[in-house]
C-alpha cells in the first residue's frame, strides 16, 4: 500500500517539476530565438549598408536566405539543447522525487504499521480471556448436573478473567491518553513516594525496603507519578519469585536531577528482551511462567508517562540476580 503511495507522490513530484521546466522553457526559447535573430538581421544591416562597389547587389538576398538557413539550424539545435536539459532536470528530480517521497511517508508507515501491531495485539489479548469465558460458560450450561460448588468454581475463574480484562481496558485508555497536555506543578515526590509505598505494602501484605531522600520535589502531575511507582512495583513482586520480600526503592536526588531506583532479586531479564521490554504488548520469555496474567503494556505505560516529565527510565538486570529499574527526573528547587 506504501509503496503504491510512494510511486503516486513521485508522479505528482514530477508532473510538478514537469510543468515548471515547460513553464519556463517556452519563454527562454522565444529569447533565445529572439536574440538569435537580431544578431543575425545586424549582421545583414552592416552589409546592406556597404557601398554598391564593395558588394553586388545579389549577395544580400543570398546573405538574408542563408540566415534564415542558419537561424532555422540554430533554432532546432536550441530546442534540442532545451529538451535535453529538461530530460536531464526531469530524471534527476524523479530520483530525487522518489526519495524524498519516501523520506516523507516513512513516518507514516512506521506509524501504520505500530497502529496495526497494536491493534492485533490487543485484540489477541482481550480474545483470550472472553474465549475462555465463552469455553466455561458452555460447558456449564450443558452440565444438567453441575453443582452449586462447581458453579461458583466457574463464577471465580470468570471474575479473574473480568478483573484481566478491566485491568487491560484501564492500560489501553491510559495509553490512549498518554498525549493528553501533563498538568504540572510542584510535587514533594518523597512524600508521593512513601504514601504510594504504604499502601502497595498493604496490597501485597510484604514489606518493601527503602531509603527515601527528603524534600524532594519536582515538576508534575502525582497521579501519573504514583502510577509509574505502582507498575513497577507490582513487576518488583511478580518477578521476585520466592524472595518476594526483596523490594527495595530507593529515592535520592542530585544537583540537579532525582533518582528513583526500584529493584528486586528475582528472575531477572534476557540480555535479548532489555531492548523490547519498553514495548507495547512485549513480553519476555519468564513473563510466561512468572506473570501469565500480565499484558505487556505497564512499562510502556510508565516509559510515556516518564518522558513527558521530561525525564528517563532505565533498567539493569542479569537473569536469575534481579533487576533494577531507575527513574530520573529533572530537579526543580524549593519555593
Amino acid at each position: 500500500m506504501f509503496r503504491s503511495a510512494v510511486l503516486k507522490l513521485t508522479a505528482w513530484y514530477v508532473g510538478a517539476l514537469f510543468l515548471v521546466c515547460l513553464v519556463f522553457s517556452f519563454p527562454l526559447y522565444n529569447i533565445a530565438s529572439m536574440r538569435l535573430r537580431r544578431g543575425a538581421e545586424r549582421q545583414t544591416e552592416v552589409v546592406r549598408k556597404l557601398p554598391e562597389r564593395f558588394i553586388p547587389n545579389s549577395i544580400v538576398p543570398m546573405l538574408e536566405r542563408q540566415r534564415e538557413r542558419q537561424l532555422d539550424d540554430d533554432r532546432h539545435d536550441l530546442i534540442n539543447n532545451i529538451v535535453l536539459i529538461n530530460l536531464v532536470i526531469i530524471s534527476a528530480g524523479a530520483i530525487a522525487s522518489y526519495l524524498f517521497a519516501r523520506r516523507t511517508l516513512r513516518p507514516i508507515e512506521q506509524a501504520h504499521a505500530a497502529q496495526v501491531k497494536f491493534t492485533a495485539n490487543a485484540s489477541h489479548e482481550l480474545r483470550t480471556p472472553l474465549a475462555v469465558m465463552q469455553t466455561e460458560i458452555d460447558v456449564a450450561l450443558r452440565d444438567k448436573k453441575m453443582s452449586i460448588a462447581d458453579a461458583r468454581e466457574i463464577l471465580a475463574s470468570n471474575l479473574e478473567e473480568v478483573e484481566r480484562l478491566r485491568t487491560l481496558s484501564d492500560r489501553l485508555l491510559s495509553l490512549t491518553r498518554s498525549s493528553d497536555e501533563l498538568k504540572r506543578k510542584s510535587i514533594k515526590f518523597d512524600a508521593v513516594v512513601q504514601a504510594e509505598l504504604k499502601q502497595l505494602t498493604k496490597r501485597y501484605k510484604q514489606p518493601i525496603t527503602s531509603d527515601i531522600a527528603k524534600d524532594v520535589m519536582v515538576s508534575g502531575d502525582a497521579a501519573l507519578l504514583r502510577q509509574v511507582l505502582n507498575i513497577i512495583v507490582d513487576n518488583a513482586f511478580a518477578y521476585s519469585g520466592v524472595d518476594v520480600s526483596a523490594v527495595n526503592v530507593v529515592l535520592k536526588q542530585s544537583e540537579d536531577e532525582v533518582l528513583l531506583t526500584i529493584s528486586d532479586k528475582g528472575v531477572g531479564i534476557q540480555p535479548r528482551d532489555l531492548d523490547r521490554i519498553f514495548e507495547r504488548f512485549y513480553r519476555g520469555a519468564e513473563s510466561e511462567s512468572a506473570k501469565p496474567e500480565g499484558h505487556g503494556l505497564g512499562l510502556s505505560l510508565a516509559r510515556d508517562i516518564i518522558e513527558r516529565h521530561d525525564g528517563t527510565i532505565t533498567v539493569l538486570s542479569k537473569p536469575g540476580k534481579g533487576s533494577s529499574f531507575t527513574i530520573s527526573l529533572p530537579l526543580i528547587s524549593q519555593a
